[in-house]
């Protein structure tokens, strides 16, 4: 009965001990390196949040000063969010001065998830697997969401920004300088001002520069959803890995009990 269990437990450990291997080396290495990057998005949020406490308030101007790098950082911080009020016409400032928290707040997240992983995964926690499995799947179908909204409204975010942003007389003062940058002219369609300088509307041109670089965009996409994937599928196959073993234990430990007491009981 002893050596039947030992070859059962052989044979299962056969069957699952490659993937749960290749799970646990997985789970550690890449939520090893999100632990380190939960830290650093955890310290540049922490940096940038202090930095913010100095400059100027109103600058108008962003430089770089070697010798004052955190007065740098306000004065282009603020420089920037002024812009978006003047382009906008609502005041985001205070909506952006959380920025730093955000990304503490977001360096705190993937370092929890990341935790989870790689603890569940080097100490045999099958809780820890299921948490981490269950993270990353409600962060995986939160993308998909995104994706999909993105598909539905995408189109009608030609008419938005035509309407609050390019015709918004606040952006007057930018629009040179817009069809200078990306050689334009009008949104939809050419404006006389410029329409002897360039003949391609902006509109046009935003869209061939998004369709030239749409298989980075998709790549990167694609690239993260399949590290999701991995992820998810390496987390249940290190959890049965677990369960298997335990059970192998168990059985072992059922057939050694009932060896001894045939043994006992033929010895009597």
């Amino acid at each position: 009965l002893l050596s039947t269990a030992k070859k059962e437990s052989r044979k299962m450990a056969k069957g699952n001990g490659c993937a749960a291997g290749f799970g646990k080396v997985f789970l550690i290495i890449a939520n090893t390196l999100f632990i380190l990057s939960g830290v650093a998005m955890i310290t540049a949020g922490s940096v940038v949040a202090v930095a913010l406490q100095f400059g100027d308030s109103n600058s108008t101007t962003c430089s770089y000063d070697p010798a004052h790098p955190l007065n740098s950082l306000k004065s282009c911080y603020n420089y920037l969010c002024n812009l978006i009020i003047q382009v906008s016409g609502e005041n985001y400032c205070s909506s952006l001065s959380g920025l730093p928290i955000g990304i503490i707040v977001l360096g705190g997240i993937v370092f929890i998830i990341a935790v989870f992983g790689c603890c569940g995964a080097m100490k045999s926690k099958s809780c820890c697997l299921v948490i981490y499995f269950i993270l990353m799947l409600v962060i995986f179908l939160c993308q998909v969401a995104i994706a999909i909204a993105g598909f539905v409204f995408g189109p009608q975010f030609d008419s938005f920004f035509e309407q609050k942003v390019w015709n918004n007389p606040t952006f007057a003062q930018y629009k040179s300088n817009f069809e200078d940058t990306f050689q334009c002219c009008g949104w939809n369609t050419l404006d006389s001002s410029c329409s002897a300088t360039y003949s391609t509307t902006c509109y046009d041109r935003v869209h061939a520069i998004f369709n030239a670089n749409i298989v980075i965009f998709a790549g990167v996409a694609a690239g993260v959803a399949v590290f999701e994937i991995i992820s998810m599928i390496a987390s249940c196959c290190v959890r049965a890995g677990i369960s298997k073993d335990r059970k192998e234990k168990d059985q072992y430990a059922q057939a050694r009990a009932a060896n001894n007491n045939q043994y006992y009981a033929t010895a009597v």
